[in-house]
């Protein structure tokens, strides 16, 4: 051997594996998918499926980021949740959708904890439609019978008309189209259908039906009900309720009395110039009724048709002042019942002579 040495020097170092990358591949819209409709200031949450394709697990520094388009009121960036590799994980921002019409679009991309974006932008779309009033609504509450309460008594064939007053407790306003409608029980000559008069929210109106009670005694109810202008019943239903009462017998009879008190009879006397009282009974119920008088000379008064001398009991109250001119003499008087046809009987008038009378 001869000369120095010489040699090689080297350093071996522990191996090292390579950086990790990242990666991101979207899977689907959870909720709101692209044009969905929204009303205008619409409240919704975004979620979107996403995919690590990458080596790097997301986690702590990871955040989807807002990049462009519309906001809609999204904060800049959220968190993202801990995913591994080939993992998925949901990833969810609250928007508001604008206030005007109109297709709106945000875009958003993945970023990692080093600050650097990675991936694909996804995005959320939506559209605005025009603000929607909501649909009035139709109610109707009893308040009052104005005419014809529960049970009232009715005679055969009597004609009266039914008046109810409704609230409208609903929102749209009454008028052209709505009616009150016959439902069910007896309707007494009733129309099927009557028209409603003009109504708003929470004011009252009085709807009238003509109607005829029917031929026989008993208790009789009709039943209705509110329909509106798209053909809808709505509401509780409303009736009317009457007795038919057999018809009383008319047999008409009357006497006549100088005093208010009686005594009464078929005759009485009194001088010129005095008050004559005549009563009778078993007359129809409110009857007109036509007065006959005989002179003392035989001809007769040209007879006169009198109202609200009857009452609804049958019952005929008339008084008579003779005069001073009045011709001395007997009277003969008779009443006949129109409805039926039936004249009372006969009472007289005896008037004498006066002296206070010139």
């Amino acid at each position: 051997m001869f000369g120095p040495q010489i040699w090689v020097k080297i350093n071996v170092v522990s191996a090292q594996p390579p950086p990790c990358t990242d990666g991101v591949q979207f899977v689907s819209d959870v909720t709101v998918p692209d044009n969905s409709q929204m009303q205008p200031n619409q409240s919704f949450t975004k979620t979107w499926r996403l995919r690590n394709t990458g080596s790097c697990s997301w986690g702590s520094g990871y955040h989807l980021v807002f990049v462009g388009g519309t906001q809609m009121g999204a904060p800049s960036t959220v968190s993202v949740p801990s995913v591994s590799q080939n993992g998925t994980g949901d990833i969810s921002v609250s928007m508001v959708a604008p206030s005007a019409a109109g297709t709106y679009q945000g875009n958003w991309q993945m970023r990692n904890s080093k600050g650097q974006m990675f991936g694909p932008q996804i995005w959320v779309k939506i559209n605005v439609v025009s603000a929607q009033p909501p649909p009035c609504t139709d109610g109707v509450q009893f308040v009052s019978d104005v005419t014809v309460p529960d049970n009232s008594q009715m005679q055969p064939n009597q004609g009266f008309t039914k008046t109810w007053r409704l609230k409208n407790t609903g929102s749209c306003s009454w008028g052209s189209g709505y009616h009150l409608v016959f439902v069910g029980g007896t309707q007494m000559g009733a129309p099927s259908t009557v028209s409603v008069p003009s109504v708003s929210q929470n004011g009252t109106g009085d709807i009238s039906v003509s109607m005829v009670a029917p031929s026989t005694a008993g208790t009789y109810q009709g039943n209705w009900q509110m329909r509106n202008s798209k053909g809808q019943m709505f509401g509780p239903q409303i009736w009317v309720k009457i007795n038919v009462v057999s018809a009383p017998k008319v047999n008409p009879q009357i006497q006549v009395s100088i005093s208010p008190s009686g005594p009464w009879s078929t005759s009485a006397t009194g001088q010129q110039n005095t008050v004559f009282y005549i009563r009778g009974s078993g007359f129809s119920p409110n009857a007109t009724v036509r007065y006959h008088v005989r002179k003392p000379d035989g001809t007769e008064y040209p007879p006169g048709d009198f109202t609200g001398k009857v009452d609804g009991a049958g019952n005929f109250n008339h008084t008579y002042t003779s005069q001073c001119t009045t011709v001395v003499g007997t009277y003969t008087v008779w009443v006949i019942d129109k409805p039926s046809g039936k004249s009372s009987n006969a009472i007289t008038e005896q008037i004498t002579k006066n002296p206070n009378c010139k």
